[in-house]
């Protein structure tokens, strides 16, 4: 897990941050919970970028790919 937090900061653009991975329920009622996890990182101006996955791990994984690009165009 360790690793996947810092592969995951290590790939945010600048000014951008991790803001969150916690499971991807929506309530407590059975049709709105879920197992999968929910991975966000927000940007300066407020945007928003979310991944899932079926483990923590998955979903920081995951979050790290699309970031990427994000962070080239941004340094380009």
């Amino acid at each position: 897990m360790d690793r996947a937090w810092v592969e995951t900061e290590a790939a945010m653009p600048l000014e951008w941050h991790l803001d969150s991975l916690r499971c991807a329920s929506t309530g407590l009622v059975p049709e709105q919970r879920s197992d999968r996890w929910l991975a966000v990182a927000v940007g300066p101006a407020g945007q928003k970028v979310e991944a899932e996955g079926d483990e923590p791990v998955a979903a920081l994984g995951a979050l790290a790919r699309l970031l990427v690009p994000i962070r080239g165009r941004m340094s380009g």
